[in-house]
């Protein structure tokens, strides 16, 4: 197997299939921005994928006239102190935006929207997007940050900022829960547009489409060698193709997967799965050595919770 550092099978984070939760997700973000909406809750559980599928999106998004909208990514952190100002600094390290000793949350807000107005300018747009990974970590009253923020972005040249907020629903409960009542309307009417849940792969269908992904997709793009093949050679000239071990694989997940929770396997789990079983075992050993207990193995691997008999 001849494969460089830049390919994709040993970049598992950087890969991205057509998948139907990505699908769906992209089309709500779409009908949503190009109808005006100013937040939108994305959530969904840790390895499910949701990250990458966002910045996916949000790398490709456009308005109606197909003129792209610039989006930028803000990961939050839980610090010692959780107030308004822990978050006005933590925007402003992360985007390289200059913060004083004596800077007051005010100065810091406006640095922040002329950063975001610089953005927007740069692609001749008058609408931002912001993405916040991570939101469970914020308390609910610091999104008023983002609301002082937006404050400054109403002078002109305005710009239009739909803030994208994404939560691990293992964790997001009681913040959406405070988003309900009654004294945080005036959050609610403008982060909380839509709650848009995202899953894993949640069939045998699915879950081929997905390795089909790895059987029809080259790299690099004007190569003709697909992702099954730079690993499988020999194997894929004879007519083996992943996508036809999608129900083995399955059956697996479905035996290993926690009790009581619904089928969902998280997109980067799947990847990091078939990555191992690729890479590690089948090209060295065989499609011979192919087998439920192979498969159980590397899933256990990368799912350091699930038990490996």
């Amino acid at each position: 197997m001849n494969v460089t550092d830049e390919h994709p099978l040993f970049n598992p984070r950087a890969l991205s299939f057509d998948t139907p939760p990505l699908q769906h997700l992209e089309e709500s973000i779409y009908q949503l921005l190009w109808n005006g909406a100013t937040g939108i809750f994305v959530v969904g559980f840790a390895r499910s994928g949701k990250t990458t599928a966002l910045r996916r999106i949000l790398a490709e998004l456009k308005d109606r006239s197909l003129n792209p909208i610039p989006s930028l990514h803000f990961t939050t952190a839980r610090r010692d102190t959780q107030s308004l100002l822990s978050l006005h600094k933590s925007l402003c390290q992360q985007f390289d935006v200059l913060v004083r000793s004596r800077d007051t949350p005010a100065d810091m807000a406006k640095r922040m929207a002329s950063l975001l107005r610089e953005e927007a300018v740069k692609t001749n747009s008058n609408r931002l997007v912001l993405c916040i990974d991570d939101a469970q970590k914020l308390f609910i009253e610091q999104w008023d940050v983002f609301s002082e923020i937006n404050t400054y972005l109403e002078y002109e040249p305005r710009i239009h900022l739909c803030l994208i907020s994404v939560f691990d629903a293992h964790y997001a409960a009681p913040l959406l829960k405070k988003f309900s009542a009654p004294h945080f309307d005036y959050l609610r009417g403008r982060y909380m547009n839509r709650v848009l849940e995202f899953s894993g792969i949640r069939s045998a269908k699915e879950l081929k489409k997905v390795l089909n992904a790895y059987d029809t997709q080259v790299y690099p793009n004007n190569s003709e060698v697909t992702y099954t093949e730079t690993a499988l050679p020999e194997a894929f000239t004879s007519g083996w193709r992943l996508s036809d071990q999608a129900r083995l694989l399955w059956q697996v997940y479905c035996d290993h997967r926690p009790k009581g929770e619904d089928k969902n396997w998280g997109m980067q789990s799947v990847i990091d799965t078939v990555q191992l079983l690729l890479l590690d075992y089948l090209a060295i050993e065989g499609v011979h050595r192919l087998d439920e207990d192979l498969i159980e193995h590397c899933y256990c691997l990368v799912n350091p919770s699930v038990e490996n008999p």
